[in-house]
């Protein structure tokens, strides 16, 4: 290298792409010899600071290993090589500054607005002694294109999507380079490290997963051709977004976007381009409106850091947290049988017992609508399903108030208490039907059902 080459570091985080990659393009026009790193930084496969929960569990860990991959494969297309090392940024950038005798070094990366990210960037920056470039990526609108700084984000997202859309454009794609700058001389391509090397454990494939896909820029832009040009699949998406069992009835976007693997603004552009050329109605203006949802919690984020993360939420209201480890342990576990059971309470019809039988196994012999609160069922029903609750099956630990009116109806069997669980009876707090008609149990809204029963108002018990 030259004594006045001007040496640029591009650190991918969540912009694990080449197309619309604004870091990736300013880096290269900017500098003499660039180096496109990752790092697997080991902060992320480390578990939180209150209960030790995984930050990255494997199958979040193998998307990312395979859209790593990808990055790799792209960047080579262009005539460079990803490096890849595994350890913190800070100490990785600063090795590489000493090993290879780096002088005018920039770094540029994708702005990251929250806290653990901004301290990452604070230690490349004194522990480096090196300029970092910030740039603007993750969302569809640019923060520099809002019609309001981002202090003055409304509270309510209508406002929000009212005011960006209508004074608001969105810019077009960034090209993609043509080729890249060259690295500098003896520098380690580096491994990407396996599942094991990251202390994590191959994850089972399971076949009734509604996202068989692979991570990587690849995949996700196949994704995008396939579920518009394919398929057809957007035009009928606002019909079909809400169905729960295989791949085709919503887009499946969200993990190429959170891993930024694609560009909102490519499928902005993209679905423009479907509606022009195909067919433009609610479900193709859907699929944009829940983009721009979206932009919304990235700029929330902005506005109000890490109080996202405190127990009081924005508002900033006291909670009390409960501090019985059994029942902790217990809600642990029952949710680390299965990710896909999270959802079971929020859709009506046929497709909600399908959905249960499918990931819980253990009730897939409960044919009833009931399936949904088995706890309630006779013992007649229970044995024909081949179910003993807290046994082969559990019985709740806490009874929601507006659960009573489903647990005391005629024929029901009230369930049983179980080890720390709570029987159907209207004992203790906030249950029974005086609860269920006092103050704190009312819809916040008119006509709005809450809780289970959103999904027992349907026609459809089954």
């Amino acid at each position: 290298m030259a004594l006045n080459s001007k040496c640029g570091i591009c650190l991918f985080r969540n912009d694990l792409r080449i197309h619309d990659n604004e870091t990736l393009s300013v880096a290269n026009q900017k500098s003499d010899f660039l180096i496109p790193l990752y790092c697997f930084d080991p902060r992320h496969f480390k578990g939180t600071y209150h209960f030790g929960f995984p930050k990255t569990g494997s199958h979040r860990a193998d998307f990312l290993i395979s859209s790593t991959q990808d990055l790799r494969s792209s960047i080579q297309s262009l005539g460079s090589k990803l490096i890849v090392r595994q350890g913190k940024p800070e100490q990785v950038i600063q090795e590489l500054i000493h090993n290879l005798n780096l002088q005018n070094v920039t770094v540029f990366l994708q702005d990251e607005p929250m806290d653990e990210e901004k301290k990452v960037e604070n230690a490349i920056r004194t522990q480096c002694k090196v300029t970092i470039e910030n740039l603007w990526g993750q969302t569809l609108y640019h923060v520099e294109d809002l019609p309001f700084q981002f202090k003055h984000l409304p509270d309510v997202y209508t406002e929000f999507r009212k005011r960006v859309e209508n004074r608001a454009a969105i810019r077009k794609c960034f090209p993609t380079p043509s080729s890249l700058k060259p690295l500098p001389q003896d520098i380690d391509e580096g491994r990407i490290p396996s599942l094991t090397d990251l202390g994590l454990s191959v994850p089972e494939k399971n076949t009734h997963s509604a996202f068989p896909f692979p991570g990587g820029e690849s995949s996700g832009l196949q994704r995008l051709h396939d579920y518009l040009w394919g398929t057809d699949n957007v035009s009928s998406y606002k019909e079909t977004r809400n169905g729960m069992i295989g791949s085709d009835y919503s887009t499946k976007f969200s993990p190429w976007l959170a891993h930024g693997c694609i560009s909102p603004r490519k499928i902005y552009w993209e679905i423009k381009k479907y509606e022009k050329e195909r067919t433009s109605n609610q479900s193709t203006y859907w699929v944009i409106f829940e983009l721009l949802w979206r932009d919304y919690f990235h700029y929330v984020g902005l506005k109000f850091g890490n109080r996202l993360f405190y127990p009081g939420g924005l508002k900033g209201g006291d909670v009390m947290w409960r501090t019985d480890k059994e029942q902790f342990n217990a809600w642990r576990e029952c949710c680390q049988l299965s990710d896909q059971r999270s959802q079971t309470g929020l859709e009506t019809g046929s497709r909600v017992g399908d959905y249960v039988r499918l990931w819980v196994p253990e009730l897939e012999g409960v044919k009833s609508g009931k399936v949904h609160c088995v706890w309630t069922l006779s013992p007649s029903v229970l044995q024909a399903g081949g179910v003993t609750l807290s046994q082969s099956y559990p019985s709740p630990i806490v009874m929601a108030p507006e659960w009573s009116r489903h647990v005391n109806r005629p024929g029901s069997s009230g369930g049983g208490r179980g080890k720390g669980g709570a029987s159907g009876s209207s004992r203790g707090r906030g249950q029974g039907s005086a609860s269920h008609r006092g103050q704190g149990s009312r819809p916040p809204y008119p006509g709005q059902k809450r809780g289970i029963d959103f999904y027992f108002s349907g026609p459809s018990q089954k």
